[in-house]
């Protein structure tokens, strides 16, 4: 990892008082790519930020953007033990990241039932990458499940893809 991302990372994980003098101790943390996802404590009252790091000039200094729930966070990958452990602010921002989980369950249940039942046909996963990322492999055909891998075709090597990126899946023979 970047040494000037990882210090940042690690200033933004500090304790800090507001105006009023009050006390935020991090309670969890959580990166996500480029997102840092926290819970902080100020008293009896827990809260979660959202930190957005960037690097606009590539190889110079990081940045970072704070978002708290009532921002709304602009990411929806918050892990959902955050969302139990934390009040609700945002009702519609926590059903988009809780549908997105949902999602990523039934997506995994249907590849595993396929993989299942392919009776010597080639289980084939189509996917997309998150925002801002690249994958120069359109599709997979699945050689396992736990983790996620297949081979492609192409090429022959083996690649391990997270479930979340699958957006199509159908046999092949």
């Amino acid at each position: 990892m970047n040494a000037k991302r990882e210090a940042l990372i690690n200033k933004l994980r500090e304790s800090f008082r507001d105006e009023a003098q009050n006390l935020h101790e991090l309670d969890s943390k959580f990166s996500k790519g480029n997102t840092l996802w926290t819970v902080w404590k100020t008293g009896d009252i827990l809260y979660l930020a959202e930190f957005t790091l960037s690097n606009p000039d590539w190889g110079g200094e990081w940045a970072y953007e704070k978002r708290l729930e009532t921002d709304p966070p602009l990411s929806i990958t918050c892990p959902i033990k955050y969302l139990n452990k934390t009040p609700a602010l945002n009702d519609d921002w926590r059903q988009l990241v809780r549908a997105r989980i949902s999602k990523i369950k039934e997506t995994k249940k249907k590849i595993i039932e396929m993989f299942k039942e392919r009776e010597g046909r080639k289980l084939r996963v189509v996917f997309t990458p998150d925002p801002g990322y690249y994958v120069d492999i359109p599709y997979l055909d699945v050689i396992s499940f736990y983790p996620l891998e297949g081979r492609y075709e192409k090429n022959g090597k083996r690649y391990s893809v997270p479930v979340k990126l699958v957006t199509e899946m159908f046999y092949w023979e």
